[in-house]
């Protein structure tokens, strides 16, 4: 009995391996008389001839009710898929605490994003969707904030007499749909389930447009799919890849061979509002670099070609542009895909490391040791905090000499003006937290126009997401003085 209670315990559970005593003493007393029955029909045969016939057992089923306490957990399916080992299974949760197991195992690049859904798919029997944002409405998102989005990993979908569908990246908790229909005044919830990566892509699509006008890029989105002769399904497909590798839209159609390169620089000059680059060399204008800096051209995404001309990968803001006259004399600006001119950078030997350009600052103003610089950059490989704030943990460096080196590597203009009641209009273009983060703060709009001041040098995961976030929106940077970063910062936190 104790052998058969800790058998049963180990797969079941411990009201199982109860009910498992009773059971053994009834199966014993079922056997004796099967034993006996058996060996009396037996004896029949060989004295009397009597024939020996099978005696079928009727089988009744169990019914929902009996297989729900059966179930099969998450773990055992994923093992039963092949997925996972149970050993991968300890290893995940002993590294990745709090999280459902396929979470960890995500995580821990242990399976994909599309294995993780369609297995929580499987368990739950929830359908999966692949949303696109554009479907979205803007009064769902009213009612439930980008905050609670981000923390809860549910976008909503659409509503539709009365029912509101949300796609959830795992299946609902206890009471978790209780707690969200509530927030949606009572109702019906239907749920569905989506790649974690596609929840992403939404709401950093979606929120912003609640702020802002549509983009140049979103209405071109149609002109890109008809090029790329791509279904629906597809196009989405390429959008939420787009979104996870944060490279632009026509880089990635290029990868797919969804579209050649001229065809794809074409639509994306008209995004840019200027014409293509038509010529095949580039030869950078070292001169007209130097005078404006290496941080100003990497951050607007601009080269100088000389001849008073200039490729740009971004929609050139208009007060950019009247810096850039102002400066270089009159400059034509052709558009180029992003991934064209990082290879033109780096061909020209300027591709920028924000870090380390600022860490060679610090080093070249005397506010960083020079043998110290060589464990900053072991470091930035084992650390997740932005190497400014790394380097103010330390102790390494001030505030004063950090801001002051930022000034000097970005060689932006300062913003002179911004206002509180537009700064708190405009936070939301960002996701939660990335202002206070990243001392990176919408300070103005105009037409779709951006100004966003810098307080500090934006890594280059930064300015992609800053990119992705703000597709086809005019970004001018600006440089803050250390008293309105202070001011932006409190003002940021508190919204």
């Amino acid at each position: 009995m104790v052998q058969k209670y800790i058998s049963v315990a180990a797969i079941y559970n411990n009201k199982q391996a109860l009910f498992s005593i009773p059971r053994l003493m009834f199966g014993n007393f079922i056997n004796f008389f099967a034993t006996w029955r058996a060996a009396k029909m037996y004896l029949a045969n060989r004295l009397f001839g009597t024939p020996i016939v099978w005696l079928k057992t009727m089988h009744v089923f169990p019914g929902e009710a009996e297989l729900s306490e059966y179930k099969r957990s998450i773990e055992d399916l994923l093992v039963a898929e092949g997925l996972v080992t149970r050993d991968q299974i300890v290893q995940a949760l002993e590294t990745q605490k709090d999280v459902s197991v396929p979470l960890a195992l995500l995580r821990l690049g242990l399976i994909d994003e599309k294995q993780f859904t369609d297995i929580w798919s499987k368990y739950s029997h929830l359908p999966v969707k692949a949303v696109n944002p554009s479907e979205v409405p803007g009064n769902l998102l009213l009612q439930f904030s980008e905050k609670q989005s981000a923390a809860l990993e549910i976008i909503p979908v659409s509503q539709h007499n009365g029912t509101v569908l949300l796609a959830l990246r795992e299946p609902p908790a206890n009471g978790q749909l209780d707690q969200l229909r509530a927030r949606f005044g009572g109702q019906t919830i239907e749920a569905v389930l989506a790649r974690p990566e596609n929840i992403k892509f939404v709401r950093n699509r979606v929120y912003p447009r609640l702020v802002l006008p549509p983009s140049r890029m979103e209405a071109a989105l149609g002109r890109f799919q008809e090029a790329a002769q791509a279904e629906p399904a597809s196009f989405l497909e390429a959008l939420i890849n787009q979104h996870a590798t944060r490279r632009s839209l026509p880089d990635v159609l290029v990868d797919l061979a969804l579209l050649d390169p001229a065809t794809s620089r074409k639509l994306w000059a008209e995004v840019l509002g200027c014409p293509p680059w038509e010529t095949k060399e580039f030869k950078l204008d070292r001169d007209a670099y130097r005078k404006f800096g290496v941080g100003y051209w990497w951050l607007h995404r601009m080269l100088p070609a000389g001849n008073g001309r200039a490729l740009t990968a971004a929609v050139p803001h208009p007060q950019s542009a009247q810096w850039l006259n102002a400066k270089l004399g009159p400059t034509a600006l052709a558009a180029e895909l992003p991934d064209k001119l990082e290879l033109a950078a780096r061909v020209s030997g300027i591709e920028l490391d924000s870090d380390q350009a600022l860490v060679d600052r610090l080093v070249t103003n005397g506010a960083l040791a020079k043998n110290a610089a060589p464990d900053v950059k072991i470091f930035r490989e084992l650390i997740a905090d932005p190497i400014p704030k790394w380097l103010l943990m330390q102790n390494m460096v001030t505030e004063e000499q950090l801001h002051q080196a930022f000034l000097e590597v970005a060689n932006l203009p300062v913003a002179e003006t911004w206002q509180e009641a537009e700064v708190r209009r405009l936070l939301p273009i960002l996701p939660p937290g990335f202002a206070v983060e990243n001392h990176c703060y919408p300070l103005q709009e105009s037409n779709g126009a951006l100004r966003i001041g810098l307080a500090q040098m934006p890594s280059a995961q930064v300015l992609q997401e800053i990119y992705d976030r703000l597709a086809g929106y005019p970004i001018c940077f600006q440089a803050l003085t250390m008293a309105d970063a202070a001011k932006l910062r409190s003002l940021a936190a508190a919204a």
